[in-house]
């Protein structure tokens, strides 16, 4: 066998062995965390909303709150997070008219709001709505996700 063959196969063997080697570390994902809650104000549910969580390498990651107050958010590390909570306003919503009528009288609202959106319970202090002034923060750890009940 020439010199240029052994060369060769040396080379292609090399680079192909180099590939092997860096593929296999590329499928390992970060640990996840499944991190769950209840946020409630003043005794009641928090909702309609959303949870906000930062880690400590600044990803942000989305959780909805339903009409019980609770989320759930998969959080791709572990560590330090921070917590807001923005809640979505419901505008005149629920003060609106069953007939549709904007004339009609006010009582007759109740009709055509959902049962769910009667209690909404969204005035909580603007402080919670930004990571930076809400003052919640955790450690996650790939164990524990379960934040439980988060009192405002």
């Amino acid at each position: 066998m020439d010199f240029v063959a052994v060369t060769y196969r040396w080379c292609v063997g090399s680079w192909l062995l180099a590939a092997l080697v860096m593929a296999t570390g590329c499928d390992q994902a970060p640990p996840s965390v499944e991190v769950k809650g209840t946020v409630v104000y003043a005794g009641k549910p928090v909702f309609p909303g959303s949870v906000i969580i930062v880690d400590d390498q600044e990803r942000s990651y989305v959780g909805n709150l339903d009409d019980q107050g609770r989320f759930r958010v998969l959080v791709e590390s572990q560590g330090s997070v921070k917590l807001a909570i923005k809640t979505i306003k419901l505008g005149n919503a629920g003060r609106m008219p069953a007939s549709g009528d904007p004339d009609a009288e006010e009582g007759s609202r109740e009709a055509g709001v959902p049962d769910k959106f009667r209690n909404a319970n969204v005035n909580i202090p603007t402080k919670y709505s930004s990571v930076d002034s809400s003052g919640l923060s955790f450690e996650l750890a790939s164990s524990q996700g379960d934040l439980g009940t988060i009192k405002l």
